[in-house]
């Protein structure tokens, strides 16, 4: 007899170049609201999108690592890691069960940032992302809500906190120079200041 406990995964995809505190506070937050049974962090390799020059996946996988720590419920996949070619979002949900040797009547919820959303017509085959997951969409401020939820009407838009911390801005002020630790994981700093990320190289004369 099969089980009818359903099995809710969430899936959160991004850059993470780094990944910081309002990254794992919405995760916390989607993972209480939407009852979900594991929430996967997915580095990209390979961005559509991204036009800056990405940090290593393989320093991202383990800032991203550093980030969760011992927290059960969330874990990293390699899935887009482990492809050789551009991380499309499409693909990476249609083999996501597979991959990760999930049940067949896992239900996939992919979390994007609202900021995601006004990009989401560039996306490949964006319309069927749609049938396989439900797409849950996180506020971030400076971005209005309802003309896109008129537009993708399908979504889910959680009432998630507004947190102004961005990986862009955090990236800049650590070429700058300005304090950056209290915006980030203990272990994500650490990895940053070891491997010298995101600071400005010094001119040699």
């Amino acid at each position: 007899m099969k089980s009818t406990i359903k099995n809710k995964i969430g899936i959160f995809g991004g850059t993470f170049d780094p990944p910081h505190n309002a990254h794992l506070l919405l995760a916390r937050f989607a993972v209480k609201r939407l009852h979900l049974t594991r929430l996967y962090f997915i580095p990209a390799a390979l961005h559509a999108l991204k036009k800056y020059a990405m940090t290593p996946v393989s320093l991202r996988y383990e800032m991203i690592r550093a980030a969760i720590g011992n927290n059960r419920t969330f874990k990293i996949s390699r899935i887009e890691m482990d492809r050789p070619d551009v991380s499309y979002t499409i693909d990476t949900i249609l083999q996501f069960k597979d991959y990760e040797h999930l049940p067949e009547n896992s239900e996939l919820y992919y979390l994007i940032g609202l900021d995601n959303l006004c990009e989401l017509h560039l996306w490949k085959d964006f319309q069927q992302i749609f049938q396989l997951a439900t797409v849950v969409v996180l506020k971030r401020p400076g971005f209005n809500v309802q003309p896109l939820h008129k537009k993708y009407p399908q979504t889910l838009i959680l009432d998630s906190p507004l947190y102004d911390i961005s990986a862009s801005e955090i990236r800049r002020k650590i070429e700058l120079g300005e304090p950056v630790e209290s915006l980030l994981p203990a272990g994500v700093w650490k990895i940053i200041d070891e491997n010298n990320l995101y600071r400005r190289m010094p001119v040699k004369l």
